[in-house]
């Protein structure tokens, strides 16, 4: 809760070849990639350097979703998703 929604985005397994350049981070696609989450998934928030617990509780879910689904998992299992 207490990372930006652009850093929470990058939580998972795998980070996409397109933001990074080589074993660096490109912060600017980063943050370009985090801001049309915030609009596929209509998260309201300030920007996506917003702190996750700024946000109301639904919009920190639709963070956590927009995190999942966007890898397109052939599953997801969510538990507690309330």
């Amino acid at each position: 809760l207490d990372l930006s929604i652009e850093e929470n985005m990058l939580i998972g397994p795998e980070i996409s070849h397109s933001l990074a350049a080589g074993p660096f981070l490109r912060w600017s696609a980063v943050r370009e990639w985090s801001e049309s989450l915030i609009t596929k998934f209509a998260i309201k928030a300030t920007s996506a350097r917003a702190i996750v617990r700024s946000l109301s509780g639904g919009n920190q879910q639709k963070v956590v979703v927009a995190r999942a689904v966007e890898r397109a998992p052939q599953l997801v299992i969510a538990v507690n998703p309330t």
